[in-house]
């Protein structure tokens, strides 16, 4: 990925495909948990074993672009607190020159 300002660097797409496989498993996890709770925890356990395939592979669509579109808000949250602390501390910035 090219830069277009010399000596500030850009998120590059790997790291938002590995940040967003380490988010997804979280993510997917818990919307299995609330599905599984969400079925066996009703009167829906009558027809459990019929849905929670359906559950598993609903969960598992509905959770990769939700890790999606929540890894950039993730990464601007970091930046932000990194900037806040070098701020705090009196430290140049990436791309400044002290």
């Amino acid at each position: 990925m090219q830069n277009l300002v010399p000596g500030v660097t850009t998120p590059s797409l790997t790291t938002r495909i590995l940040m967003t496989a380490l988010v997804y498993m979280m993510l997917q996890g818990v919307l299995f948990g609330f599905g599984a709770m969400l079925i066996l925890g009703t009167p829906l356990a009558a027809h459990a074993m019929a849905l929670m395939p359906w559950m598993i592979g609903v969960t598992a669509l509905v959770a990769l672009p939700l890790s999606w579109m929540l890894v950039p808000y993730l990464r601007t949250r970091r930046e932000n607190q990194i900037a806040r602390q070098r701020e705090h501390l009196n430290l140049p910035g990436v791309g400044q020159v002290s």
